[in-house]
């Protein structure tokens, strides 16, 4: 008689199916795993209260920029004076109008709620250029109460200063280096800590473009800044 399967080697087997499954559809992986969050994220802004720390302050600060002011001396909130680049102002002025004024805190949480799913999606994306993945690894991406609360409980603009780096993360391994200096600079124009990703993908762009072609990325990203 034939033995019947252990239940290490059902797992095994269904681990593999899966991993060949999610190596074949990476995008859909991707967008499944961005999908699932969502849905958790939702849970937790349900039973968790939010924090107010920054969100005042920046839609009042955005307040400001939408009745004209230009000076950045003198966009201010109740923690003082706006401290972000402009595309920080842009980002956060769309924001207070589809919040009614950073009101509605609700809404603003489940655009947070967006943007942390489409994170995790770029994320995971990224991982799965990497063919040797165990792509049981992805799961843990879900897990970081620190990321979820920057996201949904606090709102600060350090999540969609991440989504903006990541994705550019994204598309350097994609070998699509312009547009992911585009998105870096957008991610720089957020909160100016994505200057942290700008020596490593320096270094990667000379390597594969050489001196010249990275000095027209730098003039792009610069031309950016300057226009935005």
């Amino acid at each position: 008689m034939a033995r019947a399967p252990s239940v290490r080697g059902i797992l095994l087997s269904g681990h593999r199916k899966a991993t060949g499954w999610v190596k074949s559809n990476r995008n859909l992986a991707a967008a499944m795993l961005g999908a699932f969050d969502l849905l958790l994220v939702i849970a937790v802004i349900a039973v968790t209260p939010y924090t107010e720390i920054d969100w005042a302050t920046y839609m009042e600060q955005v307040e400001v920029f939408l009745n004209g002011e230009r000076d950045y001396r003198q966009i201010e909130g109740p923690t003082g004076p706006v401290v972000y680049p402009a595309n920080f102002l842009y980002i956060f002025s769309a924001l207070y109008k589809l919040t009614a004024a950073g009101t509605r805190i609700d809404r603003a949480q489940f655009l947070f709620a967006i943007f942390h799913a489409l994170n995790v999606s770029i994320v995971a994306r990224t991982y799965l250029e990497d063919e040797s993945l165990n792509v049981s690894v992805l799961l843990l991406i879900l897990l970081s109460r620190r990321v979820t609360s920057i996201y949904v409980l606090r709102m600060f603009n350090d999540g969609i200063e991440a989504v903006l780096a990541n994705l550019s993360v994204f598309l350097f391994c994609r070998k699509n280096y312009t547009l992911g200096c585009i998105f870096l600079s957008l991610a720089v124009g957020v909160k100016m800590n994505a200057l942290l990703y700008v020596p490593a993908a320096g270094v990667l762009i000379v390597e594969e473009l050489g001196w010249p072609k990275t000095a027209g990325n730098v003039l792009l990203s610069l031309i950016i800044q300057v226009g935005l």
